[in-house]
C-alpha cells in the first residue's frame, strides 16, 4: 500500500492495496496513517488464534488506537494492516458468539492473504490451517457450501505437505467442536474420493 507501492509521483501510483493517491499531501497523510497502524500493531501481544476459542490481542487497544487501526483497515482493504485486523478480530468475534462476523473477518483474512501471495501457492501447513479455520467458522454459521470449499483446499495444501492426500477425518483434530467432526463426516464421501 502507500508506501510499498507502483509508481514514482504520487498522482500515477495506483498501490499494491488498491487505493490510489491523487496527490502529494494524500500521499503523505496515507504514509503516516499506515506508520501509525504498523506500530499499533507491532505493540500487541501476537497470539496463536488460528485455534478457537483464543486470546482477543484487540482487546487492550485505546479508543482512538482502535479508531486509527479499523478506519485504516476499512480504507486500505488489501493492505497488511487490514489483513491483520481481520486476522485478529475473529477471536474477539468468536468468543461473542457473533459467528457471521467471525466467517466474514477470516473470510476477508483469506481474502487479503490471497492478494499477498503468490497466485496457486500450495504447500504451506498454516495454509491449510488459515483455510481450516475458514472451513469451521463457516459451518458455525451455517454455510456448508463454504465450509466444503475450505476444506477441500486445507486437503489440497495437505496433500502437497504430506506427498498424500490425507482423508478429511484426519482433520478431527484441529477443532473440539461437535460441529466441526458433524462436519468433517458429513463431507467424507465427497471429498474423500480424491484420497
Amino acid at each position: 500500500c502507500c508506501g510499498g507501492g507502483g509508481g514514482s509521483s504520487a498522482s500515477s501510483a495506483a498501490h499494491g492495496c488498491g487505493v490510489r493517491l491523487e496527490d502529494r499531501q494524500t500521499e503523505s497523510r496515507a504514509l503516516e496513517a499506515e506508520g501509525q497502524a504498523e506500530a499499533l500493531l507491532a505493540e500487541l501481544e501476537d497470539s496463536d488464534d488460528l485455534a478457537l476459542p483464543s486470546p482477543d490481542t484487540l482487546k487492550g487497544l485505546s479508543l482512538q488506537a482502535a479508531q486509527l487501526l479499523f478506519g485504516f483497515a476499512k480504507d486500505h482493504p488489501l493492505h497488511r494492516v487490514s489483513a491483520e485486523v481481520s486476522r485478529r478480530r475473529v477471536a474477539a468475534l468468536f468468543a461473542q458468539g457473533r459467528l457471521e462476523e467471525a466467517a466474514a473477518a477470516q473470510r476477508a483474512f483469506v481474502g487479503a492473504l490471497a492478494a499477498m501471495l503468490p497466485e496457486g501457492l500450495r504447500g504451506v501447513r498454516w495454509l491449510a490451517e488459515v483455510h481450516g479455520r475458514l472451513a469451521y467458522l463457516s459451518e458455525l454459521s451455517g454455510e456448508r457450501g463454504p465450509a466444503t470449499a475450505a476444506l477441500e483446499l486445507v486437503l489440497d495444501h495437505l496433500q502437497v505437505v504430506f506427498n498424500y492426500r490425507p482423508v478429511v477425518q484426519s482433520l478431527a483434530g484441529m477443532f473440539e467442536s461437535e460441529a466441526w467432526w458433524k462436519l468433517l463426516d458429513d463431507v467424507a464421501p465427497e471429498l474423500n474420493r480424491l484420497c
